[in-house]
């Protein structure tokens, strides 16, 4: 598959500094030499060629491959070629709902008349929208019309002519203030196949056949600006029949619309020119909106505020990049911290904690000398692919339930501060993805939670039914489950919840059921770490103690060890090579200086798997600036199942 991390690894430019990410690889047998020189890409050393994927993508707009002559999308088809017999592929990245067109000819609404005459997104007060400041000609379009959808479809075909293999869109996030004819009519159609004509009538609507919304909201005294002051403020449940009928028709209509497109690109790249093509959608906001179009992604592609997050001493990226593995669509983010590389480690971060917790991409790089500090971390991938397609095998996982993020954004902010703490505390972690049954599946089962010994469940109040009886099933066949502030509580549609036994186990305290056990704090700890995680930390410290004093009682660590808390564990395992991998990364951040804090001296005490014995075992060092890896001396000794190694003097992270 095209995200496996291992086949995208050609797709990456880029450039890092030494001592802020190390894998310690446990193999059962020693590894074969790399001959490193031979196997370095031949872009890395042809500046001239410019970065492809990340950040710093070539965007193909629809002038680039729709709005001019044909011939010149075979250009841009010759130029891909040249980057795909270097191991590069094309990324295109195209606007969902605007035209920029200070990079269109004029002639481009010659071209194409129906965008301005049908195309366009209408206010409530009847004009086309104009999108921000961008001159004249610059509009918002709507996706429910023919023409725009039609106009999306035909830059997306001449992109796969051109030879693009991945898709991106800026922003579809859906245009719930449009009342141009087709979703007033597609209105009509969503109400009458929902209800019957009693039904209606109980809504108000006794002539669905001529119903007009738009008319409707202006009846009651609505306008365009009042209509977006209320939207903007979210003071919408004055709205009639806004947010229980028209959003979710909106939600309903976008969903059509790209898989409409998705589904028809698809068929003719794999008819054409069997291959196949990904698409990824920039999504970004709370409330689970980065799976709103999962169903049709490949990975997910969003743009991370870094500077907003106060990185790495407040927020971390890891609980996000983990359920986007654990969904099975890997984050790709848009973005990087705004710091230059050359003077801070933030950028190197940001790779190290990506790609150690399954993430792909990564910062674009251009040619800039300062930008060749960030190359040793991404040969560090490049050249060990084995270290990074690991799958997740951390000692415990934290729920994620899509049903309780689309209701509540605290369901979201207490899964990172889970996330947050059980790192601090040193504890290996995985995501553990719910879906709701609507946007994504609802896959979660026994099997799947019983990989781990204890399962965290911070502030998921809405779950499904089968949700609820899996995680019943995993307590009764011996799991632990710990959880914060509200749990269990509803279903997807805010009813509340069919599943009392539950409910009860997680209502306080420490209980028993089955084989298992609970432990359940009333107090939403998580969703405070996550606000005072390296901003309040005598605070946060005393949430770290109270948590670590049950979860250590109730389960002991598989970690021991005398490093601080910034020194973050990830741990992922290779059955093919029968390896255990333990990624280390130092968030020891001096935002003074701009640069990571070395450390060293210290005493780690791992656990190996059980297929692994002391008598063949090899504990191998890989880090940015020491790519083929050594093994390491003395002193080691086995303790029974555990690995110690402490006072690593020469090994600094």
């Amino acid at each position: 598959m095209l995200m496996k991390r291992s086949s995208l690894l050609a797709t990456i430019i880029g450039l890092v500094l030494i001592n802020l990410m190390m894998a310690t690889s446990v193999h059962s047998q020693f590894p074969q030499p790399w001959d490193m020189i031979s196997t370095v890409p031949y872009y890395l050393a042809a500046p001239i060629i410019p970065t492809v994927t990340g950040t710093e993508i070539t965007f193909v707009r629809p002038a680039d491959v729709d709005s001019l002559p044909y011939h010149d999308g075979m250009t841009m088809r010759e130029w891909i070629h040249y980057l795909n017999a270097r191991g590069t592929r094309y990324m295109s990245f195209t606007e969902a709902y605007y035209l920029d067109c200070q990079y269109l000819p004029d002639s481009v609404f010659a071209w194409y008349p129906e965008l301005l005459t049908e195309g366009r997104m209408i206010n409530l007060d009847g004009n086309p929208v104009p999108y921000g400041d961008y001159g004249d000609d610059n509009w918002v379009f709507c996706e429910a019309t023919p023409a725009w959808h039609n106009f999306l479809l035909r830059v997306v075909l001449l992109a796969i002519d051109a030879g693009a293999e991945v898709m991106v869109y800026d922003t579809p996030q859906g245009l719930e203030r449009c009342f141009c004819p087709y979703d007033i009519q597609g209105f009509r159609d969503y109400l009458k196949n929902k209800y019957t004509p009693e039904e209606l009538a109980a809504l108000g609507i006794t002539d669905i056949d001529n119903f007009d919304y738009g008319q409707y909201l202006r009846d009651a005294g609505w306008t365009a600006s009042s209509l977006n002051s209320a939207c903007n403020s979210g003071q919408t449940s004055d709205i009639p029949l806004w947010d229980s009928e028209w959003i979710p028709y909106q939600e309903f209509q976008l969903r059509q619309h790209w898989a409409s497109l998705v589904d028809s690109a698809r068929v003719y790249a794999q008819q054409r020119y069997g291959r196949d093509i990904h698409f990824a959608f920039n999504l970004s906001g709370w409330g689970g909106a980065i799976w709103k179009l999962a169903r049709w992604s490949s990975f997910t592609w969003i743009e991370i505020f870094y500077d907003d997050m106060i990185y790495p001493q407040r927020e971390l990226t890891i609980p996000l990049v983990k359920v986007c593995e654990a969904a099975g669509r890997p984050l790709n983010p848009m973005t990087s911290p705004t710091e230059p590389f050359s003077t801070s480690d933030l950028g190197r971060l940001q790779i190290a904690e990506l790609y150690s917790n399954g993430g792909i991409g990564g910062p674009g790089i251009s040619s800039h000398p300062q930008n060749q500090l960030m190359i040793p971390y991404f040969q560090l991938v490049q050249f060990h692919p084995e270290l990074f397609d690991a799958q997740p095998d951390g000692e415990m996982a934290v729920l994620y339930a899509l049903a309780s993020a689309r209701h509540d954004i605290s369901a979201e902010i207490a899964f990172n501060g889970a996330g947050y703490l059980l790192s601090d505390l040193h504890r290996t972690f995985d995501a553990l993805f719910a879906g709701d049954g609507d946007w994504m599946d609802d896959e979660l089962t026994v099997n799947k939670m019983s990989r781990y010994r204890t399962v965290f469940i911070p502030n998921q109040a809405y779950l499904t039914e089968t949700q609820a009886a899996v995680i019943l099933d995993y307590i009764a066949q011996g799991g632990v489950v710990l959880s914060t502030g509200q749990v269990a509580l509803y279903d997807p549609d805010g009813n509340p919840g069919n599943w009392s036994t539950l409910q009860s186990l997680l209502g306080g305290g420490y209980q028993t059921y089955g084989s298992g056990k609970v432990y359940a704090w009333t107090q939403s700890f998580c969703l405070d770490y996550a606000a005072k995680r390296g901003v309040e930390e005598p605070e946060a410290e005393n949430i770290r103690n109270t948590v670590a004093a049950v979860l250590d009682t109730l389960v002991p660590p598989w970690i021991a060890t005398d490093f601080p808390r910034t020194v973050i564990f990830e741990r992922r395992n290779n059955p093919g090579t029968n390896s255990l991998i333990y990624h280390l990364i130092n968030f020891n951040y001096d935002p003074g200086t701009k640069q990571v804090i070395p450390e060293q001296n210290h005493q780690l005490t791992v656990p190996i798997l059980e297929t692994q014995s002391a008598d063949s075992l090899a504990v191998t060092l890989y880090s940015p600036d020491d790519y083929a890896g050594h093994i390491l001396a003395s002193p080691t000794q086995m303790l029974g199942q555990r690995l110690l190694y402490k006072k690593a003097t020469s090994n600094t992270i």
